[in-house]
This record gives C-alpha cells, sequence and structure tokens, in this order.
C-alpha cells in the first residue's frame, strides 16, 4: 500500500491511500488507514460477476437500471448523491455533468460500458419520470431512487454475487484506486473524484481534459 502526505496542516492532513484522498485526523492509526483501503475496493472478480452477461435471461427494468448504476458509478467514481441528483436531460451524448459538494459541478468520465448499459436501461423505461435512476418499490414506481434504496440495490447485489459489505461508496473507492493504481498522479484522481482542499499541492498543476481522457482510458482497460 502507498501511502503519501499531500498537504498538512496543524490536526488534519491530506493522505492519499490506496488512490483515495482521504482526511486525515491525527490519532488514527495506519494500519487502521490500511485495512479500510482493502476492504472498501471491489475485486476484479467480485465485479465480473456483478457484471457479467445475463446469460440469455431477460431483464426487467430494474434489473436493467442496477447494472447501469454500478456502471455508472465504477465509471465515474461519482458520489451516490451525485448519481441520484442526476435527471434523464442530464444524459447526452457529449459529456454529463454532476454537482457534487458545495453544488461545486464537474464533467465526469463515461466509458463505452457505462454509456452502454444506461442507454439500454433508458431505452428500456416505460414511465414518464424525469429522474435518470428511478424506484421500483411498490408505492415509488417511477421516482426518484432513493440513497437508502441504492443501499438495498447493492446489498441485494451483494447477496447474489457473494460479496460482503456492498454499498456504494466501494464503487467510488474501487474507481479511484484504478486511475490512481494507472496514471499514478494524485491530482488527477483528486480532479476525477471530485476532491477539493488539497492546499499547497493545488498550486503546482492542474488536471488537462486530456489527463480525463486518459482516465476513462485507464478505467476501459481495467474492462470497466
Amino acid at each position: 500500500m502507498r501511502t503519501r502526505i499531500v498537504a498538512a496542516e496543524a490536526k488534519v492532513g491530506y493522505v492519499l491511500v490506496a488512490g483515495l484522498l482521504s482526511v486525515l485526523v491525527i490519532g488514527v492509526s495506519w494500519a487502521t488507514l490500511g485495512s479500510l483501503a482493502g476492504t472498501l475496493m471491489v475485486a476484479h472478480d467480485e465485479l465480473a460477476r456483478m457484471t457479467a452477461p445475463a446469460g440469455g435471461v431477460a431483464l426487467d427494468e430494474a434489473g436493467r437500471r442496477d447494472r447501469a448504476l454500478v456502471a455508472f458509478l465504477i465509471s465515474t467514481g461519482a458520489r451516490i448523491s451525485e448519481a441520484l441528483g442526476l435527471d434523464r436531460v442530464d444524459w447526452n451524448t457529449s459529456r454529463v455533468i454532476v454537482r457534487g459538494k458545495g453544488d461545486v459541478e464537474r464533467s465526469v468520465v463515461i466509458t463505452d460500458r457505462a454509456r452502454s448499459e444506461v442507454d439500454a436501461y433508458l431505452d428500456a423505461r416505460t414511465d414518464t419520470g424525469t429522474a435518470l435512476f428511478v424506484s421500483y418499490s411498490p408505492g415509488r414506481p417511477g421516482r426518484r431512487l432513493s440513497v437508502r434504496g441504492a443501499e438495498a440495490i447493492c446489498t441485494r447485489l451483494g447477496a447474489a454475487n457473494q460479496i460482503t459489505k456492498l454499498h456504494p461508496h466501494r464503487f467510488r473507492h474501487t474507481a479511484g484506486t484504478i486511475v490512481q493504481d494507472e496514471l499514478g498522479d494524485p491530482l488527477v484522481t483528486a480532479d476525477y473524484l471530485g476532491h477539493h482542499g488539497l492546499g499547497s499541492v493545488a498550486g503546482y498543476a492542474e488536471a488537462s481534459s486530456r489527463r480525463r481522457e486518459e482516465a476513462s482510458d485507464a478505467l476501459q482497460r481495467r474492462g470497466i
């Protein structure tokens, strides 16, 4: 595990642990951070099981939504709140913009696989709801999927694919780890994940659009 201090103040430092920039409160042990890094990432074989072709089994709308949501999260590294805040009109062929913390907007990486999964899901939808990801629970069909609903989807997918403690944030962590492992540039990783507040490091360089494209290439090399 590579750990790098990228900025520090009196009590708080920003630490790169397995590719993700996290706030370290002095006093948290490195062993604890390492353990968290290892347990958060979704392993390659686990991801492969979740995203494998349906094998001739016809997927209903909810099943297509589940696949689309996983593909979107692992492609973009988006926070679940960012993903669920999107509307259908936000999904287009040029770029997708999410609104993160502090209402800061950023363009996210959409891999070919993610675009294919989301397109298939939208083509299958029969509701008139405006949200990109909707609920199919009784009494909520066509309404925007909630964070709790997304967590329930992850729990169900985890049980079906022998993945323990699967939750939406693990996809974000996995995507960030892949980008960092492939490119080795914490600034690009931070930009990709929508992290801010890197202190003095942020003044030395900026992540260019070319480097963001490299992040997309890195994910697609891993089959994302």
